[in-house]
């Protein structure tokens, strides 16, 4: 696989299933805060 296609394919899922993760810590963390408080 070539540098080429490898950079398409993670602006293309990458991005999204990075976006998700960011998305899902952000909202574990913050339970995680309202837990301890």
């Amino acid at each position: 696989m070539s540098d080429r296609g490898l950079l398409y394919g993670l602006s293309d899922y990458g991005l999204v299933a990075l976006a998700l993760a960011v998305l899902v810590l952000a909202t574990f963390v913050l339970s995680v805060a309202g837990w301890w408080r």
